[in-house]
């Protein structure tokens, strides 16, 4: 489910009548605030996050994220959880992003940004691994899905809003709307985003990265 408060809302509203009596029910939302998902809970001291990360079946790590109702049984019943799936637990508070999501996007969008700006997809991709990624900020973002990251900024936009707070954006969204809403290119699981993934091959960078090339920045136009 994509990140949009009004559909989530519609479907808590809907599958919690289905729980066990004393269930908990845990969103895998990667940005929106717990504490606002829970106002469309019955009982929201047992609402709570519970953040996987793609792809779930390698990633270890799980964000559990405390509301502002849930209680220590909900979160302690998380983490047992959690780690009986053979998975490594860590317990936040709320906010918008949470811990990982912040540090994801600030990595995946300077990813996107350095592109807008002229320096080579290849040259992007190996300037993170040589400082230690085990992939590049693309490559990660394909993973994720480009499209959820257009998701995200929606509903942050729409969330600014009605918050009647001003929205600025991030250097590199506009490029990765542009992927979406231009080129069709959603992300591995929709068929391709940065990179094409053809069957039996190794990835390879999308060749229409070309239409996206500027003039690098030199160091005196950088000023």
């Amino acid at each position: 489910m994509f990140e949009q408060r009004a559909l989530k809302a519609q479907v808590t509203r809907e599958a919690e009548p289905m729980l066990a009596e004393g269930g908990v029910f845990a969103s895998n939302t990667s940005t929106l605030p717990i504490s606002g998902l829970a106002e469309a809970s019955a009982s929201p001291q047992r609402f709570v996050g519970l953040h996987f990360f793609s792809p779930v079946h390698k990633m270890k790590l799980v964000e559990i994220i405390r509301g502002l109702a849930t209680d220590d049984e909900t979160i302690a019943r998380a983490y047992d959880y959690v780690l009986a799936l053979g998975k490594t637990p860590i317990v936040i508070n709320d906010s918008r992003g949470f811990f990982t999501s912040r540090v994801f996007g600030t990595f995946v969008m300077e990813g996107a940004a350095m592109l807008e700006e002229g320096i080579p997809a290849p040259l992007v991709e190996h300037a993170a691994e040589a400082v230690g990624m085990p992939v590049g900020p693309l490559a990660v973002i394909d993973e994720t899905s480009l499209s959820l990251s257009v998701h995200v900024m929606e509903q942050t936009r729409a969330d600014f809003a009605a918050e009647g707070r001003r929205y600025v954006p991030s250097p590199g969204e506009a490029l990765v709307e542009r992927m979406v809403r231009e080129f069709g290119r959603a992300g591995r699981a929709a068929g391709g985003g940065f990179y094409d993934y053809p069957a039996g091959e190794p990835k390879r960078l999308w060749p229409g990265l070309k239409q996206l090339e500027k003039p690098a920045l030199t160091p005196m136009s950088r000023r």
